[in-house]
């Protein structure tokens, strides 16, 4: 007889990884480049995603999840899609790619 296994979704499996907290190998960021309080793109915000990315590749490796409060709330990138890059999940992904290329290579 055949067992069936379960595999869990993505987003199934990120909720499992955000209820396990924080740890030396998985780090949130509530966003890429928005101060939410401010409403503004702001540059140290991408410096700490860059050097958590910078620790991650330097150690044993790791997981970012952007998009997650430091107290495991989720908002979400839609705020910052839409007050930094028109609603455009491209365009934020773009400006990703070129931060990371300009910071890490």
């Amino acid at each position: 007889m055949l067992r069936q296994v379960h595999r869990l979704s993505a987003a199934d499996e990120v909720l499992a990884l955000v209820r396990t907290g924080e740890s030396r190998t998985l780090e949130f960021k509530q966003t890429l480049s928005l101060d939410v309080k401010k409403g503004t793109k702001e540059a140290y915000i991408e410096k700490m995603v860059l050097k958590t990315i910078a620790a991650f590749l330097n150690s044993q490796g790791g997981t970012l999840l952007v998009g997650v409060a430091d107290d495991g709330s989720i908002p979400g990138l839609r705020a910052e899609m839409d007050t930094l890059f028109k609603g455009s999940r491209d365009d934020l992904l773009k400006h990703f790619k070129n931060i990371f290329r300009r910071s890490i290579g």
